[in-house]
């Protein structure tokens, strides 16, 4: 296996990186390759033909939007329940995938307080400017 430039895009690095692994390994059992998303291409999907592989899915598909905005039905994880999830079948690159979105409801509730967060700063900000504007006698159009 060979380093690689860190300007090399990783959706074709990690493709090199698997070939080389599939190549120098011995496996009598089923071997999975686990990638972060930038493997995630429909190119290399397909070139993975029948390889098991894990991956996160990047939320720029549009399935994958679809999915994200959907009202799911989440089942709480049995082992864990600070943790919800989702699964379904996709036909992604002409591959059968399942996708499994997984939501941490710790996670859910720090994203909606920064959210609040974020809200009221503006709302704030509204109200100063709202403030400035009534101390102001605009006596036409142009002036407001």
């Amino acid at each position: 296996m060979n380093t690689h430039s860190g300007n090399a895009p990783d959706k074709i690095t990690i493709m090199e990186v698997i070939k080389s692994l599939k190549s120098s390994l011995t496996h009598e059992n089923k071997v999975y390759y686990v990638a972060d998303n930038s493997f995630y291409t429909e190119d290399n999907i397909k070139k993975m033909g029948k390889t098991f592989w894990i991956s996160r899915v990047t939320a720029t598909i549009t399935e994958a939007k679809d999915l994200l905005t959907a009202n799911l039905n989440l089942k709480t994880l049995k082992s864990d329940d600070r943790y919800s999830f989702y699964q379904t079948f996709v036909d992604y690159g002409e591959v059968k995938q399942k996708w499994v979105l997984l939501l941490s409801h710790k996670m859910k509730e720090k994203k909606e307080k920064t959210l609040k967060k974020n809200f009221d700063k503006e709302i704030e900000k509204a109200r100063k400017s709202l403030k400035k504007l009534k101390g102001h006698d605009l006596f036409c159009e142009e002036d407001a």
